[in-house]
This record gives C-alpha cells, structure tokens and sequence, in this order.
C-alpha cells in the first residue's frame, strides 16, 4: 500500500499501478511454482542410488 501511496504521488495512474501489481502478483506465482519445482528436483536427485562400484 506504501507502494502504491508513492507511486500515486510520482504522478503515476491507477491503472499502470494495477498492470505493476498484476505483474508483481503474476512474477511471485511463478516464483513460487519454480521453487516447489526446484524442490522436487532436489529431493529426486537425492533419492538416486550412488554407483559405489
């Protein structure tokens, strides 16, 4: 909200601040999903037997 509170007084429009939120919104989801993505990696590659041979 203090966010926006300043970008309202830097002269920028309501809706450029919700296509700037929309995109924040959208950048954490994928963010999000990438992680839990990495996660599974991990645990996969942790879960493969070693060749001690």
């Amino acid at each position: 909200m203090t966010v926006k509170q300043e970008m309202l007084k830097a002269g920028i429009s309501i809706a450029d601040i919700q296509k700037i939120c929309r995109k924040c919104e959208k950048l954490a989801e994928v963010r999000f999903e990438l992680e839990g993505i990495r996660q599974q990696q991990y645990q996969a590659y942790q879960e493969q037997p070693t060749n001690n041979q």
